[in-house]
């Protein structure tokens, strides 16, 4: 039987033996002894062979230095990105987009958390972002993330 989530280590065991009518008799904090219900408390011991515990191991806390680097490169490459995108490079906005980064840098979830006041300028951003390739977050960094990003229509560009 396989046991997935988060629990103890003897939660864990419990339930991974459970309805097997074995028991579990500790030794120690971190020593154990599977056994048959009756058994005799000096049994020979036997080798089980391999057995494999897999352990997921909180995020780490990421330095607000590091979280600070990774969001003024991803909000780098998102403006670049919106800049050299056709439909949204002369585009005037000022926004905050809500967004999850996959390991591969794919964008997802995108979302207007702060509206430009336009909605079809709204509408083009969150396409053009969802286009968009960036850096991949830092292993643990907590998402979604929010973004500020503004497209500003140069002199040259107005017509």
């Amino acid at each position: 039987m396989r046991v997935s989530g988060t629990y103890t280590p003897r939660d864990a065991l419990r339930r991974l033996l459970s309805g097997t009518g074995l028991i579990v008799r500790y030794s120690r904090a971190d020593a154990a002894t599977i056994t048959r219900p009756g058994a005799i408390e000096q049994s020979r011991l036997v080798p089980l062979g391999r057995v494999i515990v897999r352990e997921r191991v909180a995020p780490t806390r990421f330095l607000s230095v590091e979280r600070m680097a990774y969001y003024t490169q991803l909000e780098s490459e998102l403006q670049a990105h919106l800049v050299s995108s056709e439909r949204t490079g002369r585009l005037a906005f000022n926004v905050v987009v809500q967004l999850q980064v996959s390991d591969d840098g794919r964008l997802s979830d995108v979302g207007i958390r702060r509206s430009s006041g336009n909605r079809s300028t709204d509408a083009l951003v969150t396409e053009a972002i969802l286009q968009a390739i960036v850096s991949p977050p830092p292993h643990g960094l907590e998402q979604p993330l929010a973004v500020a990003l503004r497209g500003a229509r140069r002199a040259d560009q107005r017509r």
